[in-house]
């Protein structure tokens, strides 16, 4: 019978050929020749399936940053707060830097993690962070010193500012040409837009309604 160290090993090797298939896929789609073209590469992750968080390979400074909404965690070490899949990811990355001979690969592999401050962290908000993620995803350039990604601190600022990104992104989401119901939805969008104006307000009315029952179902 194979050893753990054995079986663990194959399975490192498994992962890793998966993670360099997926980037393959994903710069493929970019229209990327290669990774030297590219200055950030970020991730979307998701930590014990109940907050998102984004994790940046820095590959021109190069460095690795965490851009968390979430005051929790201040004085835990990063690698407790994010746990194994951070650390998994960040060895996969690098590894697959080191596969694709990438001259900053060795200056990575030594690079100390560091989780960003940000002055819009929050402490009660706990469902809004894959909006934060988005947001984040859009502003951040590379350089945490003057970075402004516009929210306000944590308050009812900047639960309106959350409300209008929430809007703007599922717009965009549903309008992609991804999106395989979207001709769909814009049909029944342009009717709407036809009905007079008391006919759309009781539309939407009833589905708030709808909508506000079906939450009480469920809790």
């Amino acid at each position: 019978p194979e050893s753990e160290k054995t079986l663990n090993e194959k399975n490192n090797v498994k992962a890793l050929l998966y993670f360099i298939d997926d980037m393959e896929f994903v710069t493929k789609n970019a229209k990327v020749d290669n990774i030297y073209n590219i200055d950030m590469v970020f991730f979307p992750v998701l930590l014990a399936k109940c907050h998102y968080y984004l994790l940046v390979f820095n590959l021109k400074t190069p460095k690795i940053e965490i851009l968390d909404n979430s005051k929790n965690g201040i004085n835990v070490s990063v690698d407790d707060l994010y746990g194994e899949s951070f650390k998994k990811l960040k060895k996969l990355f690098i590894e697959y830097l080191a596969y694709s001979e990438h001259r900053s690969w060795k200056s990575m592999k030594k690079a100390v993690c560091e989780r960003i401050e940000m002055s819009w962290k929050t402490e009660y908000n706990v469902i809004d962070c894959g909006i934060f993620m988005m947001r984040h995803m859009e502003t951040y350039m590379g350089y945490a010193k003057n970075w402004k990604c516009g929210f306000k601190n944590e308050g009812w600022e900047q639960k309106t500012q959350i409300y209008d990104l929430r809007k703007k992104y599922l717009s965009k989401i549903l309008k992609s040409d991804l999106n395989c119901k979207r001709t769909v939805l814009l049909n029944e969008l342009d009717q709407f837009r036809k009905l007079p104006y008391e006919e759309r307000v009781k539309f939407l009315k009833d589905r708030i309604v709808r909508i506000q029952n079906r939450v009480k179902n469920l809790s």
